[in-house]
């Protein structure tokens, strides 16, 4: 192990300095002096190599660690994020999901995908307003920069003193070939 003239690998090399004059190490599990030619000859010595070894040779590497929780989790996401869609998309209540994950946990339980997913109305909510609308709005403004639109404004109040305005967009879309109207 090279300290460097620095010293500041000692830092890392230390899992903790309780006392100005003591340091506890992670790969011996032993107490020595806080002082650097102290270290270095104790990196060299062969309880402390021999420790490493064990260490090295037992510790997983990082990425079998995180490489089929990183896709699993993926794989849940996207089913998450697809059932928001399918909710907003038809406009059906958001509630819907307190019901809908538990009900398809029971349908597929050899799914490791369908037993991941914990979304409830809350969840539903974030990823319509952060994921959805922010994806469908930069869609929309990509596809509106060339082409012609209308504007349409309508301001409302509530039952209460809340004020309300509605903007909606209706643009011709090349990808459907229909008149579309966007809020």
């Amino acid at each position: 192990m090279d300290i460097g003239s620095g010293g500041g690998a000692v830092l890392s090399y230390l899992l903790l300095i309780y006392r100005k004059t003591n340091s506890s190490k992670m790969a011996c599990d032993s107490e020595i002096q806080a002082d650097l030619t102290v270290l270095k000859n104790h990196s060299k010595g062969a309880k402390h190599l021999k420790n490493v070894k064990v260490i090295v040779k037992n510790q997983p590497k990082i990425s079998t660690m995180f490489s089929n929780k990183n896709e699993a989790s993926g794989q849940v996401s996207r089913a998450e994020i697809k059932i928001a869609a399918l909710i907003s998309e038809h406009n059906l209540p958001i509630k819907l999901c307190d019901h809908l994950i538990p009900l398809l946990k029971d349908i597929f339980p050899d799914s490791k995908i369908a037993q991941g997913m914990q979304m409830g109305r809350t969840k539903a909510t974030g990823v319509i307003k952060h994921v959805l609308a922010k994806s469908h709005f930069e869609e929309l403004i990509d596809e509106l920069k060339a082409k012609k639109f209308s504007i349409l404004v309508d301001e409302s109040t509530d039952i209460g003193v809340v004020k309300n305005i509605c903007v909606c967009v209706r643009y011709f879309s090349e990808k459907t070939n229909e008149t579309m109207v966007s809020t």
